[in-house]
């Protein structure tokens, strides 16, 4: 299959989890591979086991500048037509590149491609919780990713061009850096998913996804800066406050159920400083009435 693909593994003291990372980008299935990794800043080790690859992994090494700063210096270092997001802490399946580059090559309009996965906890098992499975719907790409991200970005591959029109990944967000990404790419290409599971998304304690406050600062700014895209003002405030709807009934979901014990005090403090969750919390729990899946929770069976 034509067409060289990167993929870009920031790393910040991941020395736990960056070798299964690692090997699971040199393994896969396509042909033209490169694996570029990242060390921001690692003081654990992280780059010493980044550089025992040797020449099959560029080892890119820089002071702290935060994940989105990582991914652009990764990007730029790559050579890839084509780029692959893997964090340090996740790992894709040996077909996961190639079927994305796939769609990208048999689809010149799409500048994205998202895809299914599952999650694996802190010691690399799968969890038996199945995640929800995103669907690319009628509405315009843009609408339909200020509505609602894509999933963890692990395994997102997206063309060069579509990164260098877009600008990269936006070093001042510290949380929804993927989310701003993907809507700024939805300006200009189409988004195409894959719904089979090739990629592993680990979820452990303390992972940035899991700071409520500083994920629902970032949203509320990512929907300020991209108001600018718009081609309809009042369209944009809606799909927006659907946007803040989708993210504020999963981070309930998670703060009640996925952030271990005083789940009800802690969602209760959360909701008093930053009150529209209360609506948030209300709607989503008549979408649950009428049979709608809480979150992307559920099991299978």
């Amino acid at each position: 299959m034509r067409g060289r693909a990167s993929v870009i593994v920031p790393c910040f003291n991941a020395s736990g989890t960056l070798r299964q990372a690692i090997d699971s980008a040199l393994a896969q299935t396509h042909a033209d591979t490169e694996v570029v990794v990242v060390d921001d800043g690692s003081t654990d080790g992280s780059a010493a086991i980044a550089a025992s690859y040797g020449e099959r992994v560029v080892l890119v090494r820089q002071p702290n500048r935060g994940l989105s700063a990582a991914r652009n210096a990764g990007v730029a270092e790559s050579s890839g037509e084509f780029l692959t997001l893997l964090d340090a802490d996740d790992a894709l399946m040996p077909e996961c590149v190639a079927r994305r580059v796939a769609v990208l090559l048999r689809h010149p309009e799409v500048g994205l491609v998202a895809g299914y996965y599952r999650e694996i906890d802190a010691e690399g098992r799968l969890r038996e919780r199945v995640p929800e499975q995103r669907r690319v719907g009628p509405l315009p790409p843009f609408r339909q990713a200020v509505r609602r991200n894509w999933g963890p970005p692990v395994g997102w591959t997206f063309r060069r061009e579509a990164f260098e029109r877009c600008g990269g990944f936006d070093p001042l967000l510290r949380s929804c850096e993927d989310w701003d990404f993907v809507i700024r790419v939805a300006s200009r290409y189409a988004i195409a998913y894959d719904p089979e599971p090739h990629a592993l998304y680990r979820i452990s304690p303390g992972q940035m996804s899991s700071n409520f406050e500083r994920m629902l600062d970032a949203a509320r700014r990512v929907r300020l800066k991209n108001a600018a895209y718009a081609e309809h003002p009042w369209l944009y405030r809606w799909d927006a406050l659907w946007g803040q709807f989708e993210l504020g009934r999963r981070i309930l979901f998670a703060s009640l159920f996925q952030s271990g014990p005083g789940g009800g005090r802690r969602t209760a403090a959360l909701v008093a400083r930053h009150p529209h969750l209360l609506w948030v919390g209300v709607l989503s729990a008549l979408s649950y009435l009428a049979g709608k899946r809480p979150s992307s929770g559920g099991r299978r069976g």
